[in-house]
């Protein structure tokens, strides 16, 4: 999988493999909330905090990036990359 630090150091994100990502506190590991993917074929897929903090952004096994709110942990949005094939690596500025 992969993990990202958010900037305040207290949170982590983590592609869990099994259904999407996952909201972490660092300094216990207790999950906080899941961010569901459906994903189909489970390998390490990246995944970022963005937009100050407040978003998840994450690849897919399906051609597609996926956006959340990281609070409210609803998909505000998905970015069509290919129409099929594996989305590994995000970066959000």
């Amino acid at each position: 999988g992969h993990a990202s630090v958010d900037a305040g150091q207290t949170l982590f994100l983590m592609d869990n493999v099994m259904n999407g990502f996952s909201l972490h506190r660092l300094d216990d590991a207790v999950c906080i909330r899941t961010y569901n993917t459906n994903p189909v074929k489970t390998f390490p897929k990246q995944v970022v905090f963005g937009g100050k903090a407040t978003l998840v952004v994450g690849g897919s096994d399906t051609g597609v990036i996926y956006v959340f709110d990281k609070n409210e942990g609803t998909l505000k949005q998905v970015l069509q990359h290919a129409d099929t094939g594996r989305v590994q690596t995000v970066t959000v500025r």
